[in-house]
């Protein structure tokens, strides 16, 4: 039951946890809870856990379970990746807790500003070039949009001005009807 209602524990239930059984809870295979969700709650055991192997902070904090990182726990998690040398994941290239930390800092630009003399002097660095790198996809990102509305607009401009020209068209059709009609009817 722990373990498919895990998203929703108290932080001060799981803090009071064994090793064991929190690792138990994460293997089960009930277990369920969002990425996000998890980094919260393993933050939250880590700070009352000071004194774990780097094995079980690299098991609890697994990539496979645990993809993304949420933003405010992010800072914390990064500073554990630095303390237990999990900077490198040989099992899962790229998705070491360090770079996982840093996509999450990353995409918030308003951590990076709060916590920016907070980040360890040794990742700094990587946290400014990725978190310029998500800019910069979202400035292009916007810039395509913005291509995509102007031609839209062109788009928009190019109906209103055949619909003008209709109008006035049926407008002059309508003179010369009713010019005939007067003609033809004698009014």
């Amino acid at each position: 039951l722990a373990a498919s209602g895990f998203e929703n524990l108290d932080h001060k239930l799981l803090r009071g946890l064994s090793v064991e059984l929190f690792s138990g809870l994460l293997s089960s295979p009930e277990f369920a809870c969002s990425s996000e969700k998890l980094s919260v709650h393993i933050a939250a055991y880590l700070k009352t856990r000071p004194d774990l192997d780097s094995k079980v902070v690299e098991e609890i904090t697994d990539p496979n379970r645990m993809p993304t990182v949420d933003s405010d726990s992010a800072l914390f998690l990064l500073q554990q990746a630095l303390d237990y040398s999990l900077v490198t994941n040989k099992k899962n290239k790229g998705k070491s807790l360090k770079k996982r930390c840093i996509d999450s800092l990353s995409k918030s630009w308003n951590s990076i500003k709060i916590t920016g003399n907070k980040i360890p002097p040794e990742t700094k660095n990587e946290v400014y070039v990725a978190s310029l790198e998500t800019a910069k996809a979202s400035v292009e990102s916007l810039q395509s949009s913005l291509e995509t509305a102007k031609s839209s607009v062109r788009s928009l401009k190019s109906k209103v001005a055949s619909l003008e020209a209709q109008l006035r068209s049926t407008k002059e059709n309508r003179e010369i009807w009713v010019t005939a009609y007067k003609e033809l009817t004698g009014e």
